[in-house]
């Protein structure tokens, strides 16, 4: 035993002392299962736990509700309530000037609820499904399940009015923030999964990612973890939010930030990093889009073709696919068709994982399989950026062709200069061509009459320099064709050009 450790200790305690108990504003009662019950009914579960009792899918099963209400019954469990009282923690609230606390105790008020659980709503759940809908308890002395409504009237009575051996602890003067980290410290026993432990801060980070998790919500369920029962506990246990928070860790980190959990962690801790990037938010939101579009894509299309949905690819499968996603938009390209886009990269997808099985463990660093297995690292997950950007630049015009992306759009940095125009006039009347000097500064009511053009068209990797440049009058370079983007002198129409792309 370390006696320096034990003499620290025993020096610096003195006991809980009363200030300390009280500086929330405590008030301790043991109820009646009468009591239990009804205020169960308007107690709200913060948006910070996942839903709780029998069906909940908050870690105690239906056996953990039943036996708990079995041992409640015996004076066999001890239980404790934790909770915040509504209506005084807004008065408070007002008092302090803090207006973050008011908004969230107000939330709950204008759902009709008097109180916010922080820990013990599980038993709560357990005793109401007992005594209001039907869910038997396993007893422990009789070693059987028995159901309220089989019971003698009486004994029904002396129950329900009898007195619970459960306490409760309501708060009446707690912050939200105090009462978040309280809650937290609270659930610390009962093993709560890392993003558990993270949502429950309340920060704009928290909120962005459990309202967008939230709203994409299918593509978690179908695509990344399955409509499965193990699919729906992980989701039930915010998998889908710990998903996009490695989605947006990348983005923030410009795809070279670890994926550790410490490192998911700091986005919520890290006051710096809880203040939303407006340009993060925004690149998220794109791909979150277009995954959820690819989602219901899928789900149509294996409906129409007698399924009922897909294998679900996991949660490095899901993000490699969000990988594809993002580089696709990083390279000036737009899903056009979701369902054409989804089967492009399941078929990369699929041929990466078949050439990986190909390839020998000791040179385990090539393969496509090992990446996704580490992928929590950026040298690992930027190995399958990498290779999904050089199968579309190989790619790219037959897929454009096949409606897996709407053409490349222009940029400023596909189109000549004017320098660059005079230079290629003078090249072309070098190589032979005729063009009247006089027509080269010769403008009309929409610009200049004669443009420059790209002999290799950008979308096949032609160069925006004067080698690769050609003089060809307006309208006939224009209606070359709306799927290969045309360039023209920096003078012309916007809309015009808007309408080709």
């Amino acid at each position: 035993m370390n006696n320096n450790k034990v003499s620290k200790f025993v020096n610096s305690w003195s006991g809980i002392q009363s200030e300390e108990l009280g500086q929330y504003g405590p008030k301790v009662k043991t109820p009646t299962f009468q009591e239990m019950i009804a205020d169960h009914k308007v107690t709200a579960l913060p948006w910070f736990q996942r839903e709780g009792g029998p069906d909940g899918g908050s870690g105690w099963s239906e056996q953990n509700c039943k036996e708990f209400v079995g041992n409640l019954l015996r004076g066999q469990a001890m239980h404790t309530i934790f909770r915040a009282d509504v209506q005084m923690n807004i008065y408070n609230a007002m008092q302090n000037n803090d207006f973050d606390s008011k908004e969230f105790y107000e939330d709950y008020a204008k759902e009709g609820m008097k109180y916010v659980s922080g820990d013990g709503y599980n038993g709560s759940a357990s005793v109401h499904a007992f005594f209001e809908e039907d869910m038997s308890m396993f007893d422990p002395v009789i070693k059987d399940y028995i159901a309220y409504a089989e019971l003698p009237e009486n004994t029904k009575n002396r129950l329900y009015y009898g007195v619970t051996g459960t306490r409760i602890i309501t708060l009446t003067n707690i912050s939200s923030a105090d009462f978040c980290e309280l809650t937290r410290k609270q659930n610390l026993a009962v093993a709560w999964t890392r993003q558990e432990m993270r949502r429950c801060r309340p920060v704009p980070f928290s909120y962005y990612i459990r309202d967008t998790a939230l709203a994409n919500n299918v593509f978690y369920q179908e695509l990344c973890f399955g409509n499965t029962d193990k699919g729906r506990d992980t989701i039930a246990r915010y998998g889908g939010e710990e998903q996009l928070v490695k989605l947006y860790n990348m983005v923030l980190g410009k795809f070279e930030k670890n994926n550790n959990p410490d490192d998911l962690d700091k986005l919520y801790e890290d006051p710096d990093k809880n203040i939303l990037d407006k340009s993060t938010v925004d690149m998220v939101d794109k791909i979150m889009k277009i995954s959820k579009d690819c989602t219901m894509a899928i789900i149509k299309y294996a409906k129409e073709n007698e399924g009922v949905g897909y294998k679900a690819f996991g949660g490095a499968g899901s993000l490699a696919f969000q990988h594809f996603v993002s580089v696709s938009l990083d390279l000036g390209l737009r899903p056009k068709d979701s369902l054409s886009f989804m089967r492009a990269w399941m078929s990369l997808h699929t041929k990466l994982k078949v050439k990986a099985n190909t390839i020998n463990d000791a040179d385990k660093e090539d393969k496509y399989t090992h990446w996704l297995r580490v992928s929590q690292f950026p040298n690992w997950y930027n190995k399958i950026r990498q290779v999904y950007i050089e199968a579309i630049k190989s790619n790219e015009e037959e897929w454009i062709k096949n409606d897996v992306f709407y053409a490349r759009k222009r940029s400023s940095d596909d189109r000549f200069t004017e320098k660059q125009r005079l230079e290629i006039y003078e090249k072309v009347i070098g190589e032979g061509k005729d063009i009247d000097v006089l027509d080269v500064y010769m403008v009309d009511d929409i610009g200049l009459m004669w443009e420059s053009d790209h002999k290799i068209p950008v979308i096949l990797g032609g160069d925006t320099t004067t080698e690769n440049g050609d003089m060809l009058k307006r309208t006939p370079n224009r209606i070359k064709g709306p799927t290969l983007p045309q360039d023209d002198d920096e003078d012309c129409d916007d809309d015009f050009e808007d309408g080709l792309d």
